[in-house]
Parts: structure tokens; C-alpha cells; sequence
């Protein structure tokens, strides 16, 4: 593990490659294993991974596109969108133990939850969930419905619809 003090080294040829917006602050990085390089910043995960020996994969998750976060060393798995309408996919990351990567990954993801609320409908539930997207300070908003309930049943959708009205109108004041 780190000190807290020290600043997280990214080799040159790392820091050339990826695209960083404007403002954006490095927090951790992470070489992995094989694989690789993590940069975890304050706006977004940036993934430049190996595919082939003629092929690398540059990706740029925010973090209101993570949806779950777990370490078991060296794995870091991560539960995923690749955008706002895409379903989640799982990542497994083999992580250089020496970084603080995880923990700065784990962080930045709870910080972008902002609403998390489960409510009762019936014999199931409608969970409510707004995430901040960090670069532009909005909030983005997704509902899940629970075991049992069809979304596109009149009663269902109207339910969520008057959930999230509510939960709207109390955080984005």
C-alpha cells in the first residue's frame, strides 16, 4: 500500500496515450497484470488494456457507469457500462498490489451515488438510483424494478414514474 502523500508515478508513454478532459486530476494507477494500465481519475476510470500483440483496447468509463465495485487481490472486478444504455458487464482487472488503484476505484464509485433508495410496491420493489456525473456535475437517473414487476404494465409504470417525479423533485432542487 501507499503513503498517502505520494503521488502515483504513470510511466510517460502511459500519460501521452490517454486522452484526459480538461481539469481532469489523476488519483491512482495501476499496472495490470499482462494487461495493461489502469489511471483512475476524479471524472473517470481510463482503461488502456492489451488485446493482441497489434491491438489495445483504450476505454474511458465514467464513474456513474460503474455499478459495483469488489477487490479480492490481486482482482479487482467491476460490474460495468460501456455507456448509458448499454446493460453491465463484468471486467476482472489483476492489479499491481503495490498501487492504491482499488481502493481510489472503490471511493470514486460510492461518492457518485447520490440517491439509493428501495421501494416497497406490492410483493417487490422499485429501487430509485441517481449517480453524478462528475464531469458535468448533472445527475443521471435509473430505476430498477424488482423480481415480478413488468415495467410496461400500466400500473408498474406509473408507480415508477410517480417514484421518480418525487425523488426528482427532492434532490434536484
Amino acid at each position: 500500500m501507499r503513503l498517502p502523500w505520494t503521488r502515483e508515478k504513470i510511466p510517460d508513454h502511459i500519460r501521452e496515450s490517454v486522452e484526459f478532459a480538461p481539469g481532469e486530476i489523476v488519483r491512482a494507477a495501476g499496472q495490470v497484470q499482462d494487461a495493461g494500465y489502469a489511471v483512475a481519475t476524479d471524472m473517470a476510470l481510463h482503461l488502456l488494456l492489451t488485446v493482441s500483440d497489434e491491438d489495445r483496447q483504450d476505454l474511458r468509463i465514467g464513474w456513474d457507469l460503474v455499478d459495483n465495485v469488489t477487490w479480492s487481490p490481486p482482482a479487482l472486478a467491476l460490474e460495468l457500462r460501456r455507456d448509458r444504455d448499454s446493460a453491465p458487464e463484468q471486467l476482472v482487472l489483476e492489479i499491481d498490489q503495490r498501487s492504491n488503484l482499488p481502493a481510489v476505484v472503490r471511493n470514486r464509485v460510492m461518492d457518485s451515488i447520490v440517491v439509493n433508495d428501495k421501494i416497497e410496491y406490492g410483493r417487490s420493489w422499485i429501487r430509485i438510483i441517481a449517480r453524478k456525473i462528475f464531469e458535468t456535475g448533472e445527475l443521471e437517473w435509473r430505476v430498477v424494478p424488482g423480481p415480478g414487476l413488468d415495467p410496461a404494465s400500466p400500473d408498474v409504470a406509473d408507480a415508477i414514474d410517480t417514484q421518480l417525479r418525487q425523488a426528482r423533485l427532492q434532490w434536484e432542487m
